[in-house]
């Protein structure tokens, strides 16, 4: 089903980048860390930094504009999902829309603004886990739930040829909060259309 939608999206950006008479399509895979310098890894408590990673994370971007800026509409899925020590089943979807910036000749700076949708799921049942020097209860949920965060995000996207780029993006949630979250994406992409 992920592949299917993916396919949809790749085919609808094709035709949104032919109709601005520019543009190219890129399907990509990479890697998705959520909660940099946040996620405590360790009987230590120490702080993970980069966070937890999700491998592999599945993207279709589209290159919107021209050499000299252009929209880069970009959407992530983290289809295989990540399942922890608690049993409970996460997969993140991420929606963005930077504005690039040509900043070296193969360079482009990104800057803009997303959404993220956060599921988690479980098959509601009680397990026993560490929880400092003792163990404690946790219980996972009954049914999958989705938390929704809207971001900001910031990267790099160099073009390897007109068909081939990498980007590294950092997305921060809840910017304005004290509850804020760094989080990256490194994406390897191939120009299809």
């Amino acid at each position: 089903m992920p592949f299917a939608v993916l396919a949809l999206l790749a085919a609808l950006l094709s035709s949104s980048a032919q109709a601005a008479d520019s543009g190219t399509v890129f399907l990509g895979v990479g890697a998705f860390f959520q909660n940099s310098m946040k996620t405590t890894t360790s009987p230590t408590a120490s702080k993970s930094l980069l966070g937890t990673m999700y491998v592999p994370e599945l993207s279709v971007s589209a290159q919107l504009g021209d050499a000299s800026g252009y929209f880069y509409p970009t959407i992530g899925y983290t289809f295989l999902g990540k399942t922890g020590a608690d049993g409970i089943k996460k997969r993140i979807l991420t929606v963005s829309v930077p504005y690039a910036f040509p900043i070296w000749e193969s360079v482009d700076l990104k800057l803009g603004i997303g959404a993220m949708l956060y599921r988690v799921g479980g098959a509601g049942e009680a397990r026993v886990l560490n929880s400092g020097a003792s163990t404690s209860t946790f219980y996972q949920p009954g049914t999958t739930q989705t938390s929704r965060a809207l971001f900001l995000t910031t990267g790099l996207g160099f073009a390897l040829s007109s068909d081939v780029r990498f980007d590294f993006d950092l997305i921060v949630t809840g910017a304005l909060s004290s509850r804020r979250a760094l989080n990256l994406a490194a994406r390897f992409g191939i120009g299809v259309f």
